[in-house]
């Protein structure tokens, strides 16, 4: 954490930090945007870009947070849903966030709440968490960050890969790897390069991919060091 732009996100919450990351984050079922969530001791707050003022009126409590449910289907996504306040001005009851430290941050959010619960309850509980596919949950929600989101796109190695179904698997000089069937030397020569000419469509992770035609795949294999 940078400590300049720490102070100054501090005095923009008026709130010492202990820590802060630039996510993306979709409240009120908006477009996804890009702020600075700001870890305090009591209080989460969330940062417009420009540091000069909070995305939201006020701050959000540790306790107001009924639980976070991890993304399972990518390494970035989390949802903070909220509880029923009726004295709270977060109108949302869920927050959206796109996190590159995703699990970092969780953990400091996690730590705090506990903390939290301990101090105003004084008793000891585990900050609640879940693991789910947040696109399945909020799919008009999830839209909005899965454009830029690529840990949607999963690799599936052996579906309609060589060297399945009696296909002859791909080598070159003494390697052999997993390649799309339809791959072919590049003009019959052991070159370690591969062209696919037709290209080809799939869908990942309910999203279609197409692949322009002739994608080549090169193989590198150095002479070993004596």
């Amino acid at each position: 954490t940078d400590p300049v732009l720490l102070g100054v996100l501090s005095r923009v919450c008026q709130h010492q930090l202990q820590m802060f990351e630039r996510v993306t984050a979709v409240v009120h079922g908006d477009e996804g945007r890009v702020c600075y969530l700001c870890i305090g001791k009591h209080f989460i707050f969330f940062v417009n870009r420009e540091m000069d003022g909070l995305i939201e009126g006020e701050q959000l409590s540790y306790l107001g947070i009924e639980r976070a449910v991890t993304d399972s289907s990518t390494n970035r996504l989390f949802l903070l849903e909220l509880k029923y306040d009726p004295d709270s001005s977060w109108e949302s009851e869920r927050i959206l966030v796109e996190s590159h430290h995703r699990e970092v941050l969780l953990e400091r959010i996690g730590l705090c709440w506990q903390a939290e619960y301990m101090y105003r309850n004084f008793q000891v509980k585990r900050f609640p968490q879940a693991k789910a596919s947040i696109g399945s949950l909020l799919p008009g929600t999830a839209q909005h960050l899965s454009t830029s989101n690529v840990d949607h796109l999963q690799v599936q190695p052996f579906k309609l890969y060589a060297s399945h179904n009696g296909k002859e698997e791909f080598k070159h000089r003494g390697y052999s790897f997993f390649l799309r069937e339809d791959f072919k030397s590049l003009a019959g020569l052991k070159s370690g390069t591969f062209v696919h000419e037709a290209g080809w469509e799939g869908e990942y992770a309910a999203q279609r991919v197409v692949v322009p035609p002739g994608v080549e795949v090169t193989v590198h294999v150095d002479d070993p060091k004596p």
